[in-house]
Protein backbone atom coordinates (compact mmCIF):
# COMPACT_ATOMS: atom_id res chain seq x y z
CA UNK A 1 0.00 0.00 0.00
CA UNK A 2 0.88 3.24 -0.89
CA UNK A 3 2.97 5.22 2.02
CA UNK A 4 0.64 8.42 1.81
CA UNK A 5 -2.13 5.69 2.32
CA UNK A 6 -0.40 4.55 5.45
CA UNK A 7 0.06 7.66 7.10
CA UNK A 8 -3.91 8.88 6.26
CA UNK A 9 -4.93 5.62 8.10
CA UNK A 10 -2.45 5.89 10.75
CA UNK A 11 -3.64 9.36 11.37
CA UNK A 12 -7.68 8.38 11.03
CA UNK A 13 -6.97 5.26 13.15
CA UNK A 14 -6.05 7.59 15.77
CA UNK A 15 -8.84 9.84 15.99
CA UNK A 16 -11.37 6.57 15.45
CA UNK A 17 -10.16 4.21 18.20
CA UNK A 18 -12.40 5.70 20.90
CA UNK A 19 -15.32 7.23 18.97
CA UNK A 20 -18.99 6.48 19.41
CA UNK A 21 -22.03 8.11 18.38
CA UNK A 22 -25.17 8.70 20.26
CA UNK A 23 -24.00 11.01 22.76
CA UNK A 24 -20.67 9.76 23.76
CA UNK A 25 -17.74 11.00 21.20
CA UNK A 26 -14.02 10.32 22.49
CA UNK A 27 -11.59 9.93 19.64
CA UNK A 28 -8.04 10.31 20.63
CA UNK A 29 -7.72 7.34 22.60
CA UNK A 30 -5.40 8.81 24.78
CA UNK A 31 -6.37 8.99 28.39
CA UNK A 32 -4.56 12.40 28.71
CA UNK A 33 -6.85 13.64 25.99
CA UNK A 34 -10.00 16.45 26.86
CA UNK A 35 -12.83 15.74 25.31
CA UNK A 36 -15.63 18.46 24.72
CA UNK A 37 -19.20 17.88 22.83
CA UNK A 38 -19.28 20.82 20.63
CA UNK A 39 -23.28 19.49 20.01
CA UNK A 40 -25.67 18.05 17.71
CA UNK A 41 -27.36 18.81 14.50
CA UNK A 42 -29.65 16.70 13.12
CA UNK A 43 -27.71 13.38 12.40
CA UNK A 44 -24.35 14.44 13.58
CA UNK A 45 -22.30 15.02 16.43
CA UNK A 46 -19.32 17.48 16.83
CA UNK A 47 -16.54 17.19 19.52
CA UNK A 48 -13.18 18.40 19.53
CA UNK A 49 -10.08 16.74 21.90
CA UNK A 50 -7.12 18.56 23.12
CA UNK A 51 -4.00 16.49 24.15
CA UNK A 52 -0.97 18.77 25.47
CA UNK A 53 -0.81 21.35 22.47
CA UNK A 54 -2.49 19.17 19.34
CA UNK A 55 -5.87 19.40 18.96
CA UNK A 56 -8.28 17.48 16.69
CA UNK A 57 -12.02 18.01 15.88
CA UNK A 58 -14.15 15.87 14.51
CA UNK A 59 -17.91 14.99 13.52
CA UNK A 60 -19.58 11.76 12.65
CA UNK A 61 -23.13 9.92 12.32
CA UNK A 62 -24.28 6.75 11.81
CA UNK A 63 -26.29 5.55 9.40
CA UNK A 64 -30.13 6.04 8.84
CA UNK A 65 -30.86 2.68 7.08
CA UNK A 66 -28.78 -0.16 6.33
CA UNK A 67 -29.16 -2.86 3.19
CA UNK A 68 -27.45 -5.89 3.60
CA UNK A 69 -26.06 -8.04 6.25
CA UNK A 70 -23.07 -9.17 7.49
CA UNK A 71 -22.90 -11.71 10.88
CA UNK A 72 -21.40 -10.16 13.75
CA UNK A 73 -20.85 -6.75 12.02
CA UNK A 74 -20.14 -4.20 14.59
CA UNK A 75 -21.41 0.06 14.57
CA UNK A 76 -20.51 2.13 11.38
CA UNK A 77 -19.93 6.08 10.56
CA UNK A 78 -18.98 8.39 9.01
CA UNK A 79 -16.73 11.08 10.18
CA UNK A 80 -15.02 13.94 9.02
CA UNK A 81 -11.78 15.74 10.80
CA UNK A 82 -9.80 18.44 11.28
CA UNK A 83 -6.47 18.10 12.76
CA UNK A 84 -4.79 21.52 12.02
CA UNK A 85 -1.55 21.20 13.54
CA UNK A 86 -0.75 18.74 11.24
CA UNK A 87 -2.61 20.38 8.40
CA UNK A 88 -4.63 17.79 8.04
CA UNK A 89 -8.65 19.24 7.24
CA UNK A 90 -11.66 18.03 5.92
CA UNK A 91 -10.30 14.54 6.38
CA UNK A 92 -13.52 12.07 5.55
CA UNK A 93 -13.41 9.03 6.80
CA UNK A 94 -15.86 5.44 7.02
CA UNK A 95 -15.76 2.64 9.74
CA UNK A 96 -17.81 0.13 7.91
CA UNK A 97 -18.03 -2.23 11.27
CA UNK A 98 -16.96 -5.22 9.04
CA UNK A 99 -13.82 -5.91 7.28
CA UNK A 100 -13.38 -5.38 3.37
CA UNK A 101 -12.93 -7.59 0.55
CA UNK A 102 -8.88 -6.74 -0.43
CA UNK A 103 -8.19 -4.32 -2.65
CA UNK A 104 -11.86 -3.50 -2.83
CA UNK A 105 -13.42 0.21 -3.12
CA UNK A 106 -16.31 2.15 -1.19
CA UNK A 107 -18.44 4.15 -3.81
CA UNK A 108 -20.20 6.97 -2.21
CA UNK A 109 -23.29 8.23 -4.26
CA UNK A 110 -23.94 11.84 -3.07
CA UNK A 111 -26.52 14.26 -5.22
CA UNK A 112 -25.99 11.92 -8.57
CA UNK A 113 -22.28 11.85 -8.46
CA UNK A 114 -20.41 9.19 -7.36
CA UNK A 115 -16.98 9.24 -5.53
CA UNK A 116 -14.48 6.38 -4.11
CA UNK A 117 -12.95 5.34 -1.57
CA UNK A 118 -9.78 3.30 -0.83
CA UNK A 119 -10.03 0.42 2.14
CA UNK A 120 -8.02 -0.68 4.91
CA UNK A 121 -9.45 -3.35 7.00
CA UNK A 122 -12.77 -1.85 8.05
CA UNK A 123 -12.02 1.48 7.06
CA UNK A 124 -12.53 3.43 3.61
CA UNK A 125 -10.21 7.06 3.29
CA UNK A 126 -10.62 9.50 0.36
CA UNK A 127 -7.28 9.25 -1.40
CA UNK A 128 -5.93 12.55 -0.95
CA UNK A 129 -7.31 15.71 0.31
CA UNK A 130 -8.22 17.48 -2.91
CA UNK A 131 -10.77 14.17 -2.75
CA UNK A 132 -11.62 15.16 1.29
CA UNK A 133 -13.05 18.29 0.07
CA UNK A 134 -14.96 17.48 -2.71
CA UNK A 135 -16.48 15.24 -0.74
CA UNK A 136 -17.05 17.62 2.17
CA UNK A 137 -18.27 20.44 -0.18
CA UNK A 138 -20.62 18.06 -1.67
CA UNK A 139 -22.05 16.77 1.52
CA UNK A 140 -22.81 20.62 2.21
CA UNK A 141 -24.89 21.03 -0.68
CA UNK A 142 -26.85 17.64 -0.17
CA UNK A 143 -29.54 15.89 2.19
CA UNK A 144 -28.43 12.37 2.24
CA UNK A 145 -25.76 9.97 0.82
CA UNK A 146 -25.21 6.32 -0.10
CA UNK A 147 -21.89 4.65 0.73
CA UNK A 148 -21.71 0.76 -0.81
CA UNK A 149 -18.87 -1.38 0.68
CA UNK A 150 -17.93 -5.14 -0.06
CA UNK A 151 -17.08 -7.44 2.94
CA UNK A 152 -14.59 -9.79 2.72
CA UNK A 153 -17.18 -12.91 2.38
CA UNK A 154 -17.95 -10.73 -0.97
CA UNK A 155 -21.68 -9.56 0.53
CA UNK A 156 -22.53 -6.34 -0.61
CA UNK A 157 -23.53 -3.19 2.08
CA UNK A 158 -25.42 -0.23 1.39
CA UNK A 159 -25.55 2.24 4.24
CA UNK A 160 -27.35 5.41 3.79
CA UNK A 161 -26.79 8.56 6.05
CA UNK A 162 -28.86 11.35 6.41
CA UNK A 163 -26.62 15.01 6.04
CA UNK A 164 -29.29 17.27 8.11
CA UNK A 165 -27.10 19.07 10.70
CA UNK A 166 -24.14 18.03 8.71
CA UNK A 167 -23.71 21.46 7.57
CA UNK A 168 -24.00 23.30 11.29
CA UNK A 169 -21.51 20.34 12.41
CA UNK A 170 -18.97 21.08 10.03
CA UNK A 171 -18.81 24.79 11.37
CA UNK A 172 -19.10 23.67 14.70
CA UNK A 173 -15.84 21.81 14.19
CA UNK A 174 -14.13 24.34 11.85
CA UNK A 175 -14.69 27.51 14.46
CA UNK A 176 -13.46 25.12 17.30
CA UNK A 177 -10.19 24.36 15.50
CA UNK A 178 -10.01 27.89 13.67
CA UNK A 179 -10.11 26.94 10.17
Amino acid sequence: MHSVFKNRIKKTYYITSGFIVLGIMTGMGNANAQSTLLGSNGAWEASMEKSGSKQVCFMGSEPIKTVGKIKGRSRSYLMVAHRPQEKSLNVVSYRAGYDFKPGSEVKIVIAKKTYKLFTDDGYAFAYDSKSDRLLVNTMIKSNRLKLTGKSKNNKTVTDTYSLKGFTAAYKRISKACKV
